[in-house]
């Protein structure tokens, strides 16, 4: 169903170590809107987003490259390191002002952080899809254990 009145959207994204489940978006939503509502913070109509910021996330700050370091990454540079801009591999570390990158080209670069022009990491689907499939075993193992025992 439309209104003739248009609904402003109000993007929210969340983040945690360990990544953002789809309940934890579910739960921020209810909460923040609650929030919103009560207080009358937007005095129009409104659609609230919650999001994570995704597998792809961009990197920013000396913080994001430490967090993430051994993670799969793609890196652009302002000015080439030895005639090279566009850098793909893995986060190693940061050292001083650099981020240490294993690049799959040209194997191990120093880049400045100051640098850099975007970044962001690269989705490894067969590690997600490892770990979703661990979990799922997890649970049915959890779920076969639970089972009252009969005699």
């Amino acid at each position: 169903m439309q209104s003739g009145c248009a609904r402003l959207p109000s993007r929210l994204f969340i983040d945690k170590s360990g990544g953002v489940t789809h309940d934890d978006c579910s739960k921020v939503s209810h909460q923040v809107s609650t929030v919103l509502d009560v207080e009358d913070f937007i005095h129009s109509a409104y659609v609230l987003e919650v999001s994570s910021p995704g597998l792809e996330r961009g990197l920013y700050k000396r913080a994001d490259y430490e967090r993430f370091s051994g993670s799969l990454a793609k890196i652009k540079a302002r000015s080439p390191i030895n005639g090279q801009r566009n850098f793909r591999g893995r986060i190693l570390g940061v050292e001083g002002d650099n981020v240490v990158f294993l690049d799959l080209t040209s194997g191990r670069v120093e880049i400045p952080l100051e640098g850099i022009v975007r970044a962001n990491l690269e989705a490894d689907v067969e590690s997600e899809f490892r770990l979703a499939r661990d979990s799922e075993a997890e649970k049915h193992l959890i779920k076969g254990s639970a089972r009252p025992e009969t005699s």
